[in-house]
């Protein structure tokens, strides 16, 4: 078996090694026929490299070919541009923008190379057509960009611009006001294609043009105001009812003007580009934003009366809320300026409205004191000073400028737009309850003043009453404490009380003091005269009142029927007592003469009176 498996592997190694012996035969016969091409292709490389490289001179010189052929229609193209593209243009853009736009193209392209190859012996003639052709398209631009503007524009009426317009229009006062829209937005793209070609062209005329339609519609809308400030008007010579409308003028400027501005700034970025789009808007409302301010500068200058305050204060609360808006649309332009301008105006309204109320303050305690009224009603200081301030803190504004502590930072304001602020409160409670304090002593040097010390009385009552009432009905003024409201009103009892007693006091006593002697007959003469006298006098003393009161007023018909209800309840009692116990005594034989004024006549009389 062994020599068996020696025999088998003998002949393997023997199969091997022929099949070697093969391989290696096979590969040298392979590596001379690879030898073999590759110097064939040698020779057939040198054999083509002329052919090579003359096709590579042919292909440089079939592209310069085309170059030169491209150059040379190019320039063809260019010195025949004008008469391919004139028919085109002569037509204007207001039936085929797209045509005309792409024809205008290529003419200010033609232009623009012809400008640059005037070597060319033809390019000065067909560089004059072109630049002629452009003309007449610029013309043909300009005036379709006219026309499209003034067709799609949509001039507002100012009347409808301001709140009460808006709201009565609306017919809510919750509706937000809508964009003001000047021109329809459908035309703004061809507006601006064509604004776009001629400004391109160096048709500027269309800037021009552009800002004079947009400042004459502005100045239009300006114009419908009513109280608007002619120029150099001095307002310092005027009343305040007259400065009062040109306030109100200013107001409903000033909130037009900013709606306007809002609008003219974002039509101007719609139809150009920058610089031109804020060129344009400075163009067109920088006149009327700078007459606006001064207008309102004037007004600062008129008289300091205190009504002026709520005058400054509406100027100053549309400030407050036009401000932020003009910033975005004023600041970062060269109407800059204007701005600065404005916010100096109003800087310059809050001080001028805390020196008019502090001069105001001064002046409550300065009315002279001989100054009265004959009726002994409520005087106008009272009534003036009291409305004054009830008005005054209508305004949202009037805390922080009056009462902010200007060292500190301002707080922010609560939803109703007041300032929460403790000491805003303190400090508004303090200058209330001065103002009130200086009114009460110059009402008691008018009280003074009077000869009569029960019209004197009537006279405080009255105006210390219409006080506590003023204070109690708002919620501004309360603030100075129910303590002072409940010490006023026991002030306004005890001037009833001193009123009843010097006007009825002695017309009471008579009637309680004086009776008839009881189971006694009265003497001749003496008794019988007495009793006259007494009766004279009591009718005398009756007879002044009545006069006296039928020219005297309680004005508050509450407290005129408290009074009246009080006077009659102490005399009539009395009265009707004392002459029926007089009926009785015979004392005269004309009693008509002497019982001259019945229980009803003074009833009569209390009605009749105190109701100038």
């Amino acid at each position: 078996m062994a020599e068996m498996g020696t025999q088998t592997l003998s002949i393997r190694i023997e199969q091997l090694s022929q099949s070697l012996d093969w391989s290696h035969q096979v590969s040298q016969e392979a590596c001379g026929v690879l030898d073999q091409y590759c110097n064939q292709l040698s020779d057939l490389e040198r054999a083509v490299q002329p052919v090579v490289l003359k096709t590579q001179q042919l292909i440089q010189t079939r592209e310069k070919i085309k170059q030169a052929r491209a150059q040379a229609e190019e320039v063809l193209d260019h010195l025949d541009a004008s008469r391919k593209v004139e028919a085109k243009i002569l037509q204007g853009p207001h039936t085929d923008l797209v045509s005309f736009m792409a024809a205008f193209n290529k003419l200010d392209a033609a232009i623009t190379f012809l400008q640059k190859h005037r070597n060319l012996s033809t390019a000065d003639d067909a560089l004059r057509h072109a630049t002629d052709l452009q003309k007449d398209g610029l013309r043909l631009c300009h005036e379709e960009f006219l026309s499209v503007l003034i067709a799609n524009s949509q001039e507002p009426k100012a009347s409808k611009l301001t709140s009460a317009g808006f709201k009565q229009d609306m017919g809510e006062a919750s509706h937000p006001q809508q964009e003001l829209v000047l021109v329809m937005p459908a035309v703004l793209p061809k507006l601006r294609t064509l604004a776009q070609s001629m400004l391109r062209c160096r048709g500027s005329h269309v800037f021009k043009a552009y800002c004079d339609l947009q400042r004459e519609v502005l100045d239009r809308c300006l114009a419908t105001l009513p109280n608007q400030a002619p120029p150099n008007e001095d307002m310092s010579k005027m009343s305040w009812s007259q400065v009062e409308k040109k306030v109100h003028g200013w107001v409903q400027a000033l909130e037009v003007l900013t709606q306007m501005l809002v609008a003219e700034s974002g039509l101007s970025q719609a139809i150009f580009d920058s610089p031109y789009a804020e060129a344009a808007f400075d163009e067109i409302v920088s006149k009327q934003t700078a007459e606006l301010t001064k207008f309102g500068q004037a007004i600062l200058q008129s008289k300091r009366l205190p009504d002026k305050v709520f005058g400054l204060l509406d100027m100053h609360e549309q400030l407050d809320a036009q401000l932020p808006v003009l910033s975005q649309v004023l600041a970062n332009t060269n109407s800059g300026n204007v701005f600065k301008d404005m916010r100096s105006l109003h800087e310059k309204l809050q001080v001028e409205i805390q020196e008019t109320f502090a001069e105001f303050l001064g002046s409550v305690s300065k009315d002279p004191a001989k100054n009265t009224v004959a009726d002994g009603t409520v005087h106008p200081l009272t009534a003036t000073t009291l409305s004054f301030l009830k008005r005054l803190f209508i305004y949202r504004s009037a805390l922080h400028i009056l009462f902010q502590d200007t060292s500190s930072p301002t707080p922010k304001r609560d939803g109703s737009g007041h300032l929460p602020d403790a000491g805003v409160t303190q400090r508004m409670a303090d200058t209330v309850l001065q103002l009130l304090d200086a009114l009460l002593a110059n009402l008691n040097s008018k009280a003074k003043a009077y000869k009569n010390k029960a019209l004197s009385a009537l006279f405080l009552m009255n105006n210390v009453h219409y006080m506590v009432k003023a204070v109690e009905n708002s919620t501004a003024l309360a603030v100075i404490g129910q303590d002072w409201i409940e010490q006023h009103k026991d002030q306004v009892e005890q001037y009833g009380e001193e009123y009843q007693n010097q006007s009825w006091g002695p017309v009471i006593a008579l009637v309680k003091e004086n009776r008839p002697p009881a189971g006694r007959a009265l003497s001749a003469a003496k008794d019988r005269g007495a009793i006259k006298e007494m009766f004279l006098t009591l009718n005398g003393y009756i007879q002044t009142l009545q006069e006296q009161q039928r020219q005297w007023t309680i004005p508050d018909t509450l407290l005129q029927s408290n009074m009246k209800d009080a006077i009659a309840e102490d005399f009539l009692p009395a009265y009707k007592d004392f002459l029926e116990a007089y009926k009785s005594v015979e004392f005269t034989k004309s009693a008509e003469k002497y019982f001259k004024y019945s229980v009803k006549d003074i009833q009569a009389m209390l009605i009749d009176t105190l109701t100038k």
